[in-house]
């Protein structure tokens, strides 16, 4: 281990808390580096603390992936290739919090409100007539809308929060 590294505590949907889980990875965080969370598989929870994180939610061509992500305080980006339905509910009111949404493009994305919730997906998702996958923004419209912008794939277009009014 490298002087000056740390390891932020995780928390899995199941209890577990340590760093042999095949769906959880954690990185070495560096006197000038931000924390780095990691979830791929099935029902990950990530839980940033407060401060900058970086939240990875998949792996870019991974199979599976869906869980929940909070990064807490401060200025957090997550980044997403989950396929997967990934829940991404940013608590902290400080900082600014951006999504990346690496796997949905900017010609066959839609958006919309599902009680509650803010929902991106895709028109292959939306085939069916059921969301299995994509990116869900809990409670966005009661309240828990702290996230200041987010970009779709190859990050060419974003939106501003303001864009989805509560």
């Amino acid at each position: 281990m490298v002087e000056g590294a740390r390891l932020e505590s995780v928390y899995t949907s199941k209890g577990y808390r340590g760093f042999e889980s095949h769906s959880l990875r954690q990185y070495p965080t560096y006197p000038d580096m931000r924390p780095m969370l990691s979830g791929i598989g099935e029902n990950f929870e990530l839980l940033g603390n407060a401060g900058d994180d970086t939240i990875l939610l998949g792996v870019n061509g991974a199979p599976g992936g869906a869980g929940k992500a909070d990064g807490g305080e401060g200025s957090d980006e997550y980044h997403v290739w989950a396929v997967g339905a990934v829940e991404i509910k940013d608590l902290g009111t400080s900082g600014y919090d951006e999504v990346f949404l690496h796997q949905i493009d900017v010609l066959e994305y839609n958006y919309d409100r599902f009680g509650n919730d803010l929902v991106f997906y895709t028109d292959a998702d939306a085939s069916d007539g059921t969301i299995s996958a994509g990116v869900i923004f809990t409670d966005w419209y009661a309240g828990a809308n702290t996230i200041e912008r987010i970009w779709l794939a190859e990050n060419t277009q974003y939106f501003d929060a303001s864009h989805f009014p509560v």
